[in-house]
């Protein structure tokens, strides 16, 4: 199955992510992809159903993308603000439409919803993505005015594509919310949201230490390290310790939950989003976690780096998590069609 007519080369992927929304123009190359283009939109509000002047913005930009690249199919992965997962469990999960009637009985508003129903050692599983419908609505018919292929996805549906992700615990740190789940065979079996994300540390240590922006980026940077070990009583020890505690609460919580439904349990986690640029916070996870962290490479899978070098730093690679995972669905030509509750 196919993105487009035979002759499409370009597809136009989209990260909403709360803050901010990743414009990337892939080109498939023939066994991977290149990037023709990227753009960051910097929202001057959250993310939002009602519109308003950043929407305004984000057709500007489609406008302008399409003006240089012309029509292509586009592909949109939507944040996690609006993503709700759920893993049910047993034989009276064991279809699609049973899936369906579970959600509509259960859903408190209105969404799309997409799942995917399996079995391991001979146990019914279903796993469930979903969607406010009216941000998918928003997004969806605003694109579809420019472009005439549009395809949705919830971000944590999109991520459980990546192999770098795959038989792990995933911690998604991102500038005001964190993500916890876990990705087993391209599937995220649960997930869970915490209401906070690295720009309340950033805060904390500025109002703590009176230090500027740049400061703090020295300071969460050098945290760990020879230029800032860690100590027992300093300060940054003590906030990021505090700060880090509720995620490794609730990876062990995931773990329990595992067991209890028979799956077994990751020894890896991978850190995605802006927490994974510090060393100190991924070592702390480490250890508090009795977790293995890897450094992933985001483009495995969808960009040969011996060949071909992506204008995007290294260091900023991993905002771009769910556009590789949109590359991912590219290059399988996965669709999955919404069940619209």
């Amino acid at each position: 199955m196919v993105f487009g007519t035979a002759s499409s080369k370009r597809f136009l992927c989209i990260d909403i992510q709360v803050n901010k929304i990743l414009f990337v123009v892939v080109r498939d190359v023939g066994g991977g992809f290149a990037i023709d283009y990227h753009y960051t939109l910097v929202l001057e509000n959250e993310v939002s159903s009602e519109g308003g002047k950043d929407i305004a913005r984000y057709v500007d930009t489609l406008s302008e993308i399409k003006k240089t690249w012309k029509d292509m199919p586009v592909l949109v992965s939507l944040a996690d603000t609006f993503c709700q997962s759920e893993l049910l469990v047993g034989a009276a999960f064991a279809s699609l439409a049973k899936v369906e009637k579970k959600a509509r009985e259960n859903m408190e508003r209105q969404a799309y919803v997409w799942a995917d129903v399996y079995k391991k050692k001979n146990i019914e599983y279903a796993s469930v993505c979903a969607v406010e419908k009216s941000i998918c609505d928003l997004v969806y018919g605003v694109t579809q005015k420019m472009y005439t292929e549009v395809y949705m996805y919830p971000r944590n549906l999109v991520l459980a594509h990546l192999p770098p992700l795959q038989s792990s615990f995933v911690c998604d740190i991102a500038e005001t919310k964190t993500i916890v789940s876990c990705i087993q065979s391209s599937h995220t079996l649960l997930f869970s949201v915490l209401p906070y994300g690295m720009k309340s540390l950033r805060v904390q240590l500025q109002n703590k230490f009176q230090v500027t922006d740049g400061e703090v980026e020295e300071i969460l940077s050098a945290y760990g390290t020879s230029l800032l070990p860690r100590k027992d009583g300093h300060m940054v020890h003590k906030m990021v310790h505090a700060y880090i505690m509720p995620i490794v609460e609730e990876i062990q919580s995931l773990k329990i939950r595992m067991r209890e439904v028979q799956l077994e349990v990751p020894t890896r986690l991978s850190m995605t989003g802006a927490g994974a640029l510090y060393v100190g916070i991924a070592e702390d996870l480490e250890r508090l976690t009795q977790l293995t962290v890897r450094e992933i490479n985001v483009w495995e899978g969808c960009i040969d780096l011996d060949t071909y070098l992506p204008s995007i730093h290294k260091n900023e690679s991993s905002a771009y998590m769910a556009i590789a995972g949109l590359m991912h669905i590219l290059r399988h030509g996965l669709r999955y069609t919404p069940i619209d509750l």
